[in-house]
């Protein structure tokens, strides 16, 4: 039963080291975008669902950098849900739009630059649960150390 605490600790823990990884690669990609240079593209296909309280927004786009087509899906790398109204509206299909793509590699686009203050949130709550699994830890190896055996029979 004592290993079962344990294990049950290093849930929080693994989760809360993948959401800050992933939080900051997705903090360096917003920041990296405001600076990507752009080219006028095209809203092929607007999706919008809502199942159980959650929001979803799916847009499809294309755009061509020098020369080449590209078809792109991401609006951002950190999104704000509040925003998808907006966006809804904003991104109708036949709506032309700027489209960031990253100079290095075309192929990754926004079409909202920016966004990392929603990632930098996501890292500290990724943080914050490495931190509540740490405790965890902590208070199981304390109590291991001062447990002490029962009378015998």
């Amino acid at each position: 039963m004592r290993h079962l605490s344990a294990l049950f600790a290093l849930i929080p823990l693994v989760f809360g080291l993948l959401l800050a990884t992933q939080s900051m690669k997705a903090e360096r990609s917003a920041r990296a975008s405001l600076g990507w240079p752009s080219v006028t593209g095209e809203i092929v296909n607007r999706n919008q669902t809502s199942t159980q309280g959650r929001k979803k927004l799916r847009v499809d786009y294309t755009y061509a950098v020098d020369g080449v087509a590209y078809k792109g899906r991401r609006l951002s790398f950190a999104a704000n849900k509040a925003d998808y109204p907006d966006w809804a509206k904003r991104f109708a299909p036949g709506t032309r739009i700027p489209v960031y793509y990253d100079p290095g590699s075309p192929a990754t686009a926004v079409l909202v630059p920016g966004g990392e203050s929603v990632a930098r949130a996501i890292f500290w709550a990724g943080w914050g649960c490495v931190v509540f699994a740490a405790g965890l830890l902590w208070c199981h190896f304390r109590d291991g150390r001062t447990a002490r055996p029962g009378p015998s029979a």
